[in-house]
């Protein structure tokens, strides 16, 4: 198998690190709520609000650290190794460019175009 030394980033990443960011901070606000709403009266609307607002952010902010800490770890795991159909073997000679022109009919129309390649 080839691997590549530096493998070029994926949206992977960016996106991980996001929802990686964006899930503690939700888990921070989350805490910081169950914590103003320990100091309200239980049954008050104030009360409900926060509560409500500490299972919002425990909840979402988990789910979002979830899913970014699983984008970045796929991208790790996945993003050295070239695929065979991806690798040129010297030898080969089928890189190059081609053109391949290409014509549909259907029942209301056509389609007439190219597959250009390289």
């Amino acid at each position: 198998d080839l691997y590549l030394k530096d493998p070029p980033p994926t949206w992977k990443g960016p996106v991980g690190w996001s929802s990686l960011i964006i899930g503690a901070i939700l888990i921070g606000g989350g805490y910081g709520s169950g914590y103003y709403a320990d100091t309200l009266f239980q049954g008050t609307e104030d009360f409900k609000l926060y509560s409500n607002l500490q299972v919002v952010g425990y909840a979402g902010g988990g789910s979002l650290a979830g899913i970014g800490l699983a984008l970045l770890i796929w991208e790790a795991a996945g993003g050295n190794v070239i695929k065979e159909k991806d690798a040129i073997s010297a030898l080969d000679d089928s890189h190059g460019i081609t053109l391949q022109p290409y014509v549909r009919v259907g029942g209301q129309g056509g389609v007439l175009g190219a597959d250009l390649r390289f």
